[in-house]
């Protein structure tokens, strides 16, 4: 599990999907759902959503993203 909340997910079609790692559901980013993604936009999106968490963390928050 990341400890941010987030994870990249490899679906049966090869696409990856951007989960929740509590609700093992497709997040939300920019107003667009995280799916049907290569790997490579996987990984840079996650990546923005862990800055992000560790922004929010770091500032006395929860981290989690509204």
């Amino acid at each position: 599990m990341k400890e941010n909340g987030f994870d990249i997910r490899r679906e049966e079609d090869g696409s990856w999907t951007i989960i929740d790692v509590f609700s093992h559901q497709a997040v939300f980013h920019d107003g667009h759902l995280q799916k049907g993604l290569t790997e490579q936009q996987a990984k840079f999106v996650l990546d923005i959503l862990s800055r992000k968490y560790a922004e929010r963390h770091n500032e006395g928050g929860s981290g989690r993203l509204p």
